[in-house]
């Protein structure tokens, strides 16, 4: 059991410390998914212990999925404070309301892949905090990822090896995606899901490495059109060589 590279879906309820504690004792674990099903968790034992028990699986941990089964416990927070945060990730999911992106983030200098789902955090703790790492080449932000009303990528955000950015199922906050002048500027593949009449893809063409553009909704959505509309002029008033793949898929 000690040998065990991968556990996947490993759910905890509140009474689950003792079976926290031990997971710490898989020091080989290179993947591990965590299922938080309690609703008042944030101060209990059990996330005290799974905290310690990471710091002690960190060395060899390279995939980490967190998922909290309810929005707005704050459960995820337990994740600001931990003693020995892993240094070698390469993919992180964090699907729960938390406070604030956690400071060891920024320290992951070998991450490729980052998930947020649920996080309900502020637009500068998204963007803000993710384009400081020198080697993230994919970000998906799904459903109540973010807590305000635009979700814009400043010109400072350079993100100097993103490639790709996924923005899922919304049904939330937020209603604008915007990229301003400078911003992304490796980006090749953008995705977007439109559930909303009301959502806007805004300063497309500040994504000068832009190649593939992947739109999916209801067929009768009219923000999806509008954001058809405006990729199809835009990618018209490009170099004929560079103009803009852009696929849309109805439910």
């Amino acid at each position: 059991m000690k040998a065990l590279q991968s556990l996947y879906r490993f759910e905890f309820r509140e009474d689950d410390a003792q079976l926290a504690e031990e997971i710490g004792d898989l020091v080989q674990l290179r993947v591990l998914n965590v299922v938080l099903n309690c609703s008042n968790c944030s101060e209990a034992k059990v996330l005290t212990e799974l905290a310690k028990s990471m710091g002690r699986c960190s060395q060899n941990l390279c995939k980490l999925f967190l998922e909290d089964m309810h929005f707005n416990a704050n459960n995820m927070n337990f994740l600001l404070e931990l003693p020995s945060p892993p240094k070698f990730l390469r993919v992180l999911y964090i699907g729960g309301t938390i406070d604030r992106t956690p400071d060891w983030v920024q320290s992951l200098t070998q991450l490729v892949e980052i998930v947020f789902w649920w996080t309900n955090l502020p637009s500068d703790e998204i963007y803000g905090v993710l384009y400081k790492l020198p080697n993230l080449s994919k970000i998906i932000l799904g459903k109540r990822c973010c807590s305000e009303d635009k979700l814009v990528a400043s010109g400072a955000f350079k993100f100097p090896q993103l490639k790709e950015l996924i923005l899922g199922p919304n049904d939330g906050k937020p209603r604008v995606f915007g990229f301003e002048e400078g911003a992304m500027p490796k980006l090749k593949t953008l995705e977007m899901n439109f559930h909303k009449e009301d959502m806007i893809l805004d300063g497309v063409q500040h994504l000068t490495s832009l190649k593939e553009v992947r739109l999916r909704g209801w067929k009768h959505n009219s923000a999806l059109h509008r954001a058809v509309d405006q990729l199809k002029a835009h990618s018209m008033s490009r170099h004929r060589s560079e103009q803009l793949k852009i696929i849309v898929t109805y439910f």
